[in-house]
């Protein structure tokens, strides 16, 4: 299978579930994954590293810089696909593959939802 994807997950002070994110992610299409940290003062950065991902660093506090920051990181490998993965697992990275899938058949944008499906009450808050 070709790796066409590029993987950023921006983060900050998540070296509680930086670590289990990045070991759930599907590799098959994996060009890269880059670890966006945003300031952290945790281990953030060393787990993600030690899992095998690309850490940038991002001092500019905020997610939206933090993305930027990835997306200019991810220019380099001329991606097909860029998915967007919060550190705190929140999103499933085993569901990745639907994303793509969709994709495949021609989507332009594909966008996860945590409110569909078989959210229970409360879940939903924060990590």
């Amino acid at each position: 299978m070709k790796k066409d994807t590029v993987i950023i997950i921006p983060a900050f002070n998540e070296d509680q579930s930086i670590g289990l994110v990045l070991h759930h992610i599907p590799r098959s299409r994996i060009q890269e994954i880059i670890v966006v940290d945003n300031g952290s003062t945790d281990k953030t950065s060393k787990i993600a590293k030690d899992h095998g991902a690309l850490v940038v660093r991002e001092n500019q506090k905020g997610y939206g810089m933090a993305c930027l920051k990835g997306i200019e990181a991810a220019k380099k490998y001329n991606p097909r696909n860029v998915v967007f993965i919060d550190a705190d697992y929140s999103d499933n990275p085993k569901e990745m593959p639907l994303l793509l899938a969709e994709l495949d058949k021609g989507a332009d944008l594909v966008i996860g939802s945590r409110t569909l499906g078989k959210a229970e009450k409360g879940a939903l808050l924060p990590q």
